[in-house]
């Protein structure tokens, strides 16, 4: 079986590469469980930047809604809503392990970037897209919310007024690179993002490693997430334990339009 997960060292950098390109690089238990493996591998390395990049045509499409589906399914409903907690807990702790790594960490980004794959992203120091790429926060499209950090850090990262537009619009609200740009999402855009970031790369070696260690740590010592973390895992599950996530992931899988309970007017809208 194929590591979804790759890590490659390349001397002053490693690249970590999430490797499921025949599925958009959608992130399940399995991609957490050796995203964690390597983050720890990380730590006890020499590298001293990590880019992180999808395999294929797409950065991840976001969380694995059949996995979620198939939770979502089960007659015990306390057993279902532990096993997606418990889940939500392992990848927000697994993404907060990836920020807080003492080296800076570069998103390369192509095409895609959705959900639960744009909050990896945003535990990135830097992104870096290409002209292709799109970001979105489909979420509440299928009655849920962004469940891994998108609530707390992309208000940090773009503001609140346009965090709560692209996670309000869900699906209706992605965004082409050229505007990741300008609301500030990405930090630049290339033809080629992958070797953008090695080339951001070179220049940072030129600097005292240890200086941008200290400055890394400065910067994050602003913000504490934890208290933030728990109050969207509540309100995510909120959302799982509501008919409407129900309806909406079946409406995915069965690719039509979703008719969500007492909905604003009532009226499916195409």
């Amino acid at each position: 079986m194929e590591n979804k997960i790759i890590l490659s060292d390349k001397g002053k950098m490693a690249v970590l590469t999430l490797n499921r390109p025949e599925k958009g690089n959608c992130i399940d238990l399995d991609l957490i469980n050796e995203l964690g493996d390597a983050i720890l591998r990380l730590k006890r390395g020499q590298n001293k930047v990590v880019i992180l990049t999808g395999a294929g045509k797409a950065f991840s499409t976001g969380a694995d809604i059949n996995a979620i589906g198939g939770i979502k399914k089960e007659k015990d409903i306390i057993v279902s809503g532990r096993k997606v907690e418990e889940y939500l807990i392992k990848v927000h702790d697994v993404f907060m392990e990836l920020e807080e790594l003492k080296m800076p960490v570069i998103a390369a980004i192509r095409g895609p970037c959705y959900g639960g794959g744009l909050e990896l992203a945003l535990t990135c120091d830097i992104r870096i897209s290409s002209l292709n790429a799109t970001f979105a926060f489909p979420e509440v499209s299928i009655g849920l919310i962004p469940g891994a950090g998108g609530t707390y850090r992309l208000p940090n990262i773009i503001g609140e007024a346009r965090a709560k537009e692209m996670v309000y619009l869900g699906r209706y609200g992605g965004i082409p690179s050229w505007k990741a740009l300008n609301i500030g999402l990405v930090n630049r855009l290339a033809w080629n993002p992958l070797k953008a970031a090695e080339a951001m790369t070179e220049k940072m070696s030129r600097n005292s490693y240890n200086a941008i260690v200290e400055a890394k740590g400065a910067i994050a010592g602003r913000r504490d997430y934890r208290k933030s973390c728990e109050t969207e895992i509540n309100a995510f599950m909120e959302c799982f334990r509501h008919n409407d996530s129900s309806e909406g992931i079946n409406a995915f899988k069965e690719k039509r339009h979703p008719n969500f309970e007492n909905n604003f007017d009532g009226v499916q809208h195409e």
